[in-house]
């Protein structure tokens, strides 16, 4: 059996395992829509599995904070994109992940 993941789904299991601390609703839901959207480029499903999400993913504020946390001196968020993804979430936050 196969349970459909909305956004309200997928935002209640980061409620559920206590991950919502790191993450703006915008954010969880621009991952989510990554998720939707690799899903679909890859033609399979993946598995919710929210610590490897929170794991693998960060949400960011801005490239300052960004630079400040790694050392690097990006000049403007999507050139993180050279070295891991980059999830733009409004133009000034974004997410950068390992996958």
């Amino acid at each position: 059996m196969k349970e459909t993941v909305t956004f309200r789904s997928f935002y209640q299991a980061f409620a559920k395992m206590n991950r919502l601390q790191s993450w703006t609703e915008n954010g969880l839901f621009a991952l989510f829509k990554y998720v939707e959207e690799l899903e679909s480029d890859l033609g399979e499903e993946m598995e919710l599995d929210v610590i490897a999400f929170d794991c693998e993913f960060s949400e960011w504020k801005s490239i300052k904070e960004y630079n400040e946390a790694y050392g690097t001196d990006y000049n403007e968020a999507w050139e993180v994109s050279e070295n891991c993804t980059f999830i733009d979430i409004d133009g000034d936050r974004f997410i950068a992940g390992e996958w």
